[in-house]
């Protein structure tokens, strides 16, 4: 089987199952702009409004460790996305849960698994990842000798 570049999220083989119990939950409340959620582990519901976010592209990605153990609005708690945050995440809290078929794809070991997943960020920004270099222009107006067509 091949590796799959960090799409572990999304593989699944129709006769596997990796939770036969419910590991999070998580509701959108969209009037109030609110997002609740909580974890089998610990079933006290946080919250957090999507109000206090900036998501203009200037801004940091964040993350939060979902497996808090007090309830309540958890907005402070989020931190600035990085590698190591994820790979600390991953050996502490996700090991336990995870089967060894979900990350031995392809014959990975778990410290290879956590290093592909906590990096694959970066693939974005190497140059053979981007399919497309340049600028987007847009045409304004036809000239006699362009041909149109729609898709």
């Amino acid at each position: 089987m091949a590796k799959l570049d960090g799409l572990y999220s999304f593989y699944h083989e129709p006769r596997q199952i990796c939770f036969r119990t419910v590991e999070w939950s998580v509701v959108f409340d969209t009037n109030k702009r609110k997002v609740y959620f909580k974890t089998r582990i610990n079933p006290q519901i946080k919250d957090f409004s999507i109000d206090n976010f900036d998501f203009s592209n200037s801004c940091p990605v964040l993350i939060l460790d979902i497996y808090i153990k007090d309830g309540g609005d958890e907005l402070n708690r989020f931190q600035v996305y990085s590698n190591e945050l994820v790979k600390n995440f991953l050996k502490t809290k996700m090991k336990v849960i995870l089967p060894i078929q979900f990350y031995a794809i392809g014959g990975l070991s778990f410290e290879e698994f956590i290093d592909r997943f906590a990096t694959q960020s970066r693939k974005a920004e190497l140059s053979e990842s981007q399919y497309f270099a340049g600028v987007w222009e847009t045409k304004t107006a036809v000239k006699e000798d362009d041909i149109e067509f729609k898709i």
